[in-house]
């Protein structure tokens, strides 16, 4: 009896240090696609700030337009 929970005992180690490892490979691959996200989200704000400024852009172009169309 003591042999087989030996053995069990054994067995069951190795299996959670093959999840363990498993474990590690996921946390690992959410790290990586937390740099990912936060890296578009710093990209999303980039587009936000062009956007703006290219809004405002066009609004004084359209101020402009509308000038000359009274002229």
């Amino acid at each position: 009896m003591t042999e087989i929970s030996h053995r069990v005992a054994i067995i069951g180690g190795l299996l959670f240090r093959k999840q363990a490892d498993e474990l590690d490979e996921k946390v690992a691959a959410v790290k990586k696609a937390t740099r990912s996200v936060n890296a578009a989200i710093a990209n999303f704000r980039d587009l936000q700030a062009f956007l703006g400024a290219f809004s405002e852009f066009l609004a004084l172009v359209d101020e402009a337009i509308d000038l000359g169309k009274v002229l």
